[in-house]
């Protein structure tokens, strides 16, 4: 197979040699190779008996089946010249799994970090998105497989909650039991909140105004002028449609700000809604000790 050096390890980076599968040579030093895995450490202990060169010399490069960009990846990681290695969604699968073939936990330690953090790049002025808001797909396949709980759970919750469009269950290698239990319980979050709408429309909880001549009770909507009912009635039409994409707090939160407030023939409009919607608020711890309560592990 014909090689050639790699651009990240080229020769002189360190004093022992590793060929990919597709034939790309990196140097890297021994000492910290061997420090970070006990596999390799084993691997290249010098050969007794025999009048073979040890492995991972220029003559006797250490090959491994790794590709050159898992490769690559997985030395940056362990590399100390490499301050924060950039987490790639289409290949950490891959580096896990290198990872665990050379047993090298710090990888394990970094990703658990990584997969939820925001990168924002001062170069191009550009915020990355975190795994668990990209593919959390990936990242349940990714718990499961290596059996990393709180990764499990970050993303368990991250899937009760996230768009419908993350929800391409087609293309994850994800068990079907696993599958119905999230789709189940997005379905009771959806029902949660609407029985939630339902009781505060018919006046529960609803507070005493504050002032004299407004009326807040449970004929309040049907009180109010014909604007205000329409405009209320298609906001809990639009407020349904976004919570079953996304069955979450902040996305009924959100949904309060959502309407006009002001109309030209409603001068009072604008009171009316906010004493309307604030009474959602009554229900938010309720609501998040429920959502919390959703995330189970293992599923």
């Amino acid at each position: 197979m014909e090689t050639r050096t790699s651009d990240r390890f080229p020769s002189g980076y360190g004093d022992m040699t590793l060929q990919s599968s597709d034939g790309v040579v990196c140097h890297f030093p021994k000492s910290i190779l061997a420090y970070s895995s006990e596999v390799f450490r084993t691997m290249l202990e010098p050969p007794t008996g025999q009048d073979t060169p040890p492995q991972g010399t220029v003559s006797n490069p250490l090959v491994v089946l790794e590709r050159a960009e898992i490769l690559e990846a997985f030395l940056d990681h362990i590399d100390p010249n490499t301050l924060s290695p950039t987490l790639n969604p289409q290949i950490v699968l891959d580096i896990l799994e290198a990872a665990r073939k050379y047993n090298i936990p710090v990888i394990f330690s970094w990703f658990q970090k990584e997969f939820k953090i925001h990168r924002y790049d001062h170069v191009s002025d550009e915020t990355t998105q975190s795994l668990m808001s990209l593919d959390p797909l990936k990242l349940l396949n990714i718990a499961l497989k290596f059996e990393l709980e709180t990764v499990g759970r970050w993303a368990v919750k991250e899937l009760l909650g996230c768009s419908s469009e993350l929800l391409v269950f087609a293309s994850a290698k994800i068990p079907i039991v696993a599958i119905d239990k999230i789709l189940n319980k997005r379905k009771l979050r959806h029902r949660r909140y609407l029985s939630y709408i339902q009781r505060l429309a018919n006046g529960e909880g609803a507070p005493k105004p504050p002032w004299g001549h407004w009326q807040t009770n449970k004929y309040e909507v049907a009180q109010s002028c014909m604007p205000c009912v329409l405009l209320r009635s298609q906001w809990i039409l639009w407020l349904n449609n976004e919570l079953q994409n996304s069955p979450k707090w902040s996305t009924f939160q959100e949904g309060l700000d959502e309407p006009a407030y002001e109309y030209p023939f409603c001068p009072t409009h604008k009171l009316s809604w906010i004493n309307y919607t604030s009474r959602f608020i009554i229900f938010e711890r309720q609501i998040k000790e429920s959502e919390e309560q959703d995330i189970c592990w293992p599923l």
